[in-house]
């Protein structure tokens, strides 16, 4: 008999406790908010672009330099590698590729976000 009484109290609880959370109002979510950077790179011309930054320069070893990329290496562009360390470097500052428009020996584009 105790039995049954604590299972219909722990039914009725369970059944009260679901009718108030299901009748709450749902914590407010706040968004993540974003920041959007640009690298675009055509020949002899090699460009990071945020709402605050833009460095540019004629060649890679110079956009690195500027960008405050230490690397121990001159960067050629007939090397292609300063895809794949730029990549690496923005990946280390919490940058994330979003989408990327290539046009071999045209312009290159890359978009990056990264939360605020």
């Amino acid at each position: 008999m105790k039995t049954k009484a604590s299972v219909v109290v722990c039914g009725i609880a369970m059944l009260l406790a679901t009718t108030l959370l299901v009748g709450a109002d749902p914590a407010p979510r706040e968004g993540t908010r974003w920041e959007y950077g640009i690298y675009t790179e055509s020949p002899g011309n090699y460009e990071w672009r945020q709402a605050n930054q833009r460095v540019q320069a004629t060649n890679p070893t110079f956009f690195f330099e500027r960008m405050d990329f230490p690397t121990p290496i001159e960067v050629r562009s007939n090397t292609g590698q300063q895809q794949a360390l730029l990549l690496d470097y923005l990946g280390q500052q919490g940058w994330e590729l979003v989408d990327v428009a290539i046009a071999h020996g045209q312009r290159d584009i890359y978009w990056f976000k990264r939360p605020r």
